[in-house]
C-alpha cells in the first residue's frame, strides 16, 4: 500500500468520525440533513483527491461510522434528533451517507485524475 493510499484511508475514518461529531454536537443537535449530506460529499472529495482514484472501501469506511454510531445510541437507549429513530431509518441514513460518499469520492478522484492530465 501506497503513502498516499494509507493516509487516504486513515483521512477517511478521521472524516466520518468528525461528521458524526458535527451531526451529534453541533447546534445541539439540531443540524440539518443537508448540511451532513454537503460534509459526507466534500470530505470525499477530498480523500478521492488523496488518493486519485474512486475506491468503494474509502466511501465505505467514511459513511459507515454514521449509522454506527446512530444505532449504537439507540440500542443503548440515548436519543439522537433523528426522527423517527428506528432501527429502518438508521439504516436508511447509512445507505444514503453511502451514496453521498461514493459520488464525493468519484468527484475527488475525478478532479486529480484531470488536474494531473494537463
Amino acid at each position: 500500500m501506497t503513502k498516499h493510499a494509507s493516509l487516504a484511508y486513515l483521512a477517511a475514518v478521521v472524516l466520518g468520525f468528525g461528521i458524526v461529531f458535527v451531526d451529534l454536537f453541533a447546534d445541539g443537535g439540531e443540524i440539518s440533513p443537508a448540511a451532513v449530506l454537503l460534509l459526507l460529499l466534500v470530505a470525499g472529495a477530498i480523500v478521492g483527491a488523496i488518493h486519485f482514484r474512486f475506491s468503494f472501501w474509502l466511501a465505505l469506511l467514511m459513511s459507515i461510522s454514521l449509522p454506527t454510531v446512530h444505532l449504537i445510541l439507540h440500542l443503548r437507549g440515548y436519543k439522537t434528533k433523528l426522527q423517527p429513530d428506528t432501527v429502518a431509518s438508521i439504516l436508511l441514513v447509512g445507505l444514503v451517507a453511502l451514496c453521498t460518499a461514493c459520488i464525493g469520492v468519484l468527484i475527488g478522484a475525478s478532479a486529480r485524475r484531470a488536474a494531473t492530465r494537463t
